[in-house]
């Protein structure tokens, strides 16, 4: 097997093992950093920061975050809301749910897999893992993703409000639209608001030789990874 089959350390764990990755980094992350009080530059907890976040970008798939341009979302935004209101459960920051058949009928004609190839050269499956959330006034911490949500990790904002915050070697950067990570290897979270709606979604890259799988969408019964 080439060493190009082989995907790196975080992307070769499955199962319990992908989930306590998962969580040991995401409490480090917590113990240094708030999404609420963002670190000062040059201060000791930017620092910290900064240093988990370096600790982790040897394993990267992708280099830096990728801004996706996608079609209009507000065909679904009448579905989160339904969603959120029906079915929604609070955790971790923030309010999520499943998604209904309209948002599934809409990202499905986004074709993700073709848009992701050509924004990075990533091959990514069909089957995709998505689901609902609607921040709070604590905003979502930093935190890694386990691999059982995805490689990758797409955030699409159904609101103007809200943004996305990435820690990096070179300090904390904001994303207000539609952005691509690699969220099992780059730290992650929500600026604290009350309001703003965002439909998530993993992606499972595929190896140069494998078989794309089944088209197909899973609706994510919890948002935790």
């Amino acid at each position: 097997m080439s060493a190009i089959e082989v995907l790196p350390g975080p992307h070769a764990l499955t199962g319990e093992r992908a989930l306590r990755h998962a969580a040991r980094w995401t409490d480090a992350l917590r113990g240094v950093a708030s999404v609420r009080h963002l670190p000062a530059p040059d201060t000791p907890a930017d620092h910290d920061l900064r240093l988990l976040a370096g600790m982790l970008g040897g394993d990267r798939l992708l280099d830096l975050p990728v801004p996706l341009p996608l079609p209009d979302t507000s065909a679904i935004r009448a579905d989160a809301d339904r969603m959120l209101a029906r079915y929604g459960r609070d955790g971790d920051g923030a309010r999520h749910a499943h998604i209904g058949d309209d948002t599934l009928a809409e990202v499905r004609g986004w074709d993700l897999p073709a848009l992701v190839a050509t924004a990075t050269g990533l091959r990514v499956s069909p089957r995709l893992r998505l689901y609902f959330a609607r921040d709070d006034v604590d905003g979502v911490g930093f935190r890694l993703d386990s691999r059982r949500f995805g490689d990758l990790r797409l955030v699409v904002p159904l609101d103007p409000a809200g943004t996305t915050l990435i820690a990096g070697p070179g300090g904390v950067r904001g994303y207000r639209g539609p952005v691509l990570f690699d969220g099992v290897c780059v730290p992650h979270g929500r600026a604290p608001d009350t309001s703003a709606r965002t439909l998530n979604i993993g992606l499972r890259r595929l190896g140069p030789h494998r078989s794309p799988d089944s088209a197909g969408l899973h609706r994510m019964r919890c948002a935790s990874s």
